[in-house]
């Protein structure tokens, strides 16, 4: 019985950070659509090369705390939710058998 409740806890704990990542992934492309000026920027922009200036300034943009630097603990979820993004974006590449894009991705 007690595995049950266990389980069933760190399935609820599990969901929440699902969530806290997706809500993070979507205030970074919203802000990316801010400054890019680009309602139809998605998650495969994100991760692209020529964006990356935008990005870094998304991010210091959103989430910059009073003096300038963003917290430790912040900085370690958005490398962390970019490297889940990668990932994924990776595995979906290769699913469709498109290489290029996945070699690329890496």
């Amino acid at each position: 019985m007690l595995r049950h409740k266990l389980w069933a806890k760190s399935a609820k704990k599990e969901k929440h950070v699902i969530m806290s990542d997706m809500r993070l992934l979507a205030n970074i492309i919203l802000g990316m659509r801010q400054i890019k000026l680009n309602g139809t920027l998605d998650g495969k922009m994100v991760i692209d090369r020529d964006n990356f200036p935008v990005l870094e300034q998304v991010i210091e943009d959103l989430f910059a705390n009073g003096v300038g630097s963003i917290k430790a603990g912040l900085k370690l979820k958005i490398g962390y939710v970019l490297k889940k993004l990668i990932q994924v974006s990776k595995g979906f590449y290769i699913q469709i058998k498109d290489m290029n894009m996945a070699e690329e991705t890496d």
